[in-house]
């Protein structure tokens, strides 16, 4: 058989494709083929729908039940659209490169290089330049500078160019804004996104909010994407994880649904504070950084020293021991009612959210963890009864160590006369943060060396006196 030439070859292949009436389709067409399908099959549904529910059509529905089939023709073309959503919005993020060419070109168009006068007609929403002195801080720009420059730019920029954003801005008698103000908010503008699709990618529900494991999914990889992480020992990889997650759970989930909103996780600070392990950071910087390498094998070693019977639990004698605070019995017996337990122990978890809440006392996080434990008949409030329950153990703990008797009834009245709650004889949890003396009030309840120190705190202030030259 004579060998065929390849156009030869070509020549039959097209041959046969025109016999069999087809050829290869593209993607555009395979596209518009699969949305077709889409659409005649949510046509089908919706008239089947309005079918069995004549209201439909003139009442639309507002709510459709998510499909309980993970692998259904509806989840399917969910996650499809939402790795779609996704891929266009990062062709939205800006490089350094493209930064910096916008910074150059609105210093370019720039109308001035010294302050002018503010404008005694600045909208009430506007945003301050923040009173920046001379030099690039100084540099305004008008409309028209601020259009041609937005013109020269790639058309993703362009949205960071249009009259309201310019707007947004406090401008002078002359209309111009500043431009050191306007490039800061285009960099956080583009760094929330990126924080938003970083998120986005282990929200695998597609519901806008992050469960536990998609969180535990998502410090896991950043343990990759960080030098400093990537020093952890492979065993001690779960308990960081752990240790992160219940650190953005603890501050950010006040309803303890189990799950966080990405919205409020790339508004905070606290996620700020892992993503910038991402650099090489000086020691000093890391202090007080809750997921920082040192802070994680601290608590950990904490967790290990309570454990003196090595079984990998919590005890309420061994919590007993926690140093930084004394506390009672009947405190820590309830802080194990209200814990998740096994067999009357405390595991990792647990004992992150108790050191969270011992260690960050002053913030509304820690409140909330305290008011659950004091709320002991879940009342949502405290009276003379549940003040009494706690403070006897804190009255005898006085005692046993030598500082002498308080009157309970004196220890009430005062707790009262601090908070001044609507109902007098019931103080809610809302009371004690309107009071400003919330903190105070529960440490007086639960720890005996916090209530001796506000007992005696003329005392002590007049033994140890600030030091004003310092």
């Amino acid at each position: 058989m004579a060998r065929m030439t390849r156009t030869e070859f070509g020549s039959v292949l097209m041959g046969a494709l025109e016999r069999m009436k087809t050829r290869p389709q593209t993607e555009e067409e395979i596209e518009k083929e699969v949305q077709a399908e889409c659409l005649k099959m949510w046509k089908s549904e919706q008239a089947s729908s309005e079918q069995a529910r004549p209201s439909l059509k003139a009442i639309p529905k507002f709510f459709t039940q998510r499909d309980p089939a993970p692998n259904g023709i509806k989840e399917q073309v969910r996650r499809e659209a939402r790795i779609r959503m996704l891929k266009e919005q990062e062709t939205l993020l800006l490089d350094q490169e493209e930064l910096e060419a916008c910074h150059a070109l609105l210093q370019r168009h720039a109308c001035s290089s010294s302050p002018a006068p503010p404008s005694a007609a600045q909208s009430p929403g506007s945003l301050s330049s923040g009173g920046h002195g001379q030099g690039h801080e100084a540099l305004r720009i008008n409309w028209d500078g601020f259009s041609q420059a937005g013109a020269q730019l790639p058309s993703k920029m362009r949205v960071y160019f249009s009259a309201s954003v310019f707007l947004r801005f406090a401008r002078d008698l002359h209309g111009a804004i500043p431009v050191l103000p306007f490039y800061q908010f285009m960099v956080c503008r583009d760094a929330l996104l990126r924080k938003r699709i970083t998120l986005g990618w282990y929200d695998f529900s597609g519901t806008g909010s992050l469960r536990e494991q998609d969180l535990d999914n998502f410090v896991q990889d950043e343990i990759h994407n960080s030098p400093l992480l990537q020093t952890l020992e492979k065993s001690f990889q779960t308990f960081y994880v752990c240790t992160a997650v219940r650190m953005l759970l603890f501050f950010l989930d006040a309803p303890r649904r189990g799950k966080l909103r990405i919205k409020t996780l790339i508004k905070g600070p606290i996620l700020d504070e892992l993503l910038a392990l991402r650099h090489a950071l000086p020691e000093e910087s890391l202090q007080g950084n809750w997921f920082a390498p040192a802070s994680a094998k601290r608590v950990y070693g904490l967790y290990l020293h309570l454990d003196t019977d090595g079984n990998g639990m919590l005890s309420q004698q061994e919590l007993l021991r926690y140093e930084g605070a004394y506390l009672t019995e009947v405190f820590v017996a309830r802080v194990f009612e209200e814990a998740q337990t096994y067999e009357g122990e405390m595991d990792f978890k647990s004992f992150l959210d108790f050191v969270l809440a011992m260690e960050n006392r002053g913030t509304l996080q820690a409140l909330q963890y305290l008011w659950r434990v004091l709320d002991v008949n879940k009342k949502n409030s405290l009276g003379v009864f549940e003040i009494n329950f706690f403070f006897k153990s804190i009255r005898q703990a006085l005692i046993d160590t030598g500082h002498g008797a308080v009157e309970t009834e004196d220890v009430i009245d005062e707790i009262f006369d601090m908070v001044r709650p609507q109902d007098p004889e019931r103080i809610t949890f809302q009371d004690l943060v309107n009071s400003n003396v919330g903190e105070t009030v529960v440490w007086m309840l639960v720890d005996m060396e916090a209530f001796y120190q506000y007992d005696n705190r003329e005392a002590l202030i007049a033994q140890h006196p600030p030091d004003h030259h310092s």
